[in-house]
């Protein structure tokens, strides 16, 4: 798997969520701009509801630009002896008889990445899989409680 690649693929789906996210805000934030300037009764809070929807969603775009940041200058290592983040850990669960494999990236988790039909799922330190997965090497044996108990064996460092 090319961590390269599959880096890429995961900056253009973030500025293209970026490139929405903004659409989105301009248009809460006009909305809040074109409020009447004062109440038509006094159960009308168009204007405070419309700005506080523009504000949320600034907040969220803040924080998704700074990941794109963050993601873009981060250095990947090649492969490791032990799962750290940058790497791609391969797995298998007690729950599931498929391998599954994970991205363990220093922010954003939850993106689905595909590569040569294989799904990879990017996941952080602070979640609770990527906090077990660090510092465990291939062939470790992992008891976690998420969502459910089950046993997660370190099948390769990628």
């Amino acid at each position: 798997m090319d961590k390269i690649h599959l880096i890429e693929k995961l900056t253009t789906m973030l500025k293209a969520s970026i490139e929405g996210q903004q659409k989105s805000f301009e248009s809460a934030r006009q909305a809040s701009v074109d409020a009447p300037g004062r109440m038509q009764s006094r159960y009308d809070t168009t204007g405070i509801e419309s700005a506080w929807v523009a504000d949320g969603l600034a907040r969220a775009l803040r924080e998704k630009e700074s990941n794109l940041k963050c993601i873009e200058a981060f250095r990947y290592p090649e492969s490791a002896a032990y799962a750290k983040i940058g790497s791609i850990v391969k797995i298998l669960s007690s729950d599931s008889p498929d391998y599954e494999y994970f991205f363990i990236l220093p922010v954003l988790s939850g993106y689905e990445l595909h590569e040569n039909g294989t799904t990879i799922t990017t996941i952080s330190p602070e979640t609770p899989l990527g906090r077990a997965l660090i510092g465990k090497k291939a062939g470790e044996i992992i008891e976690v409680n998420f969502p459910m108990r089950r046993t997660i064996t370190v099948k390769e460092l990628i």
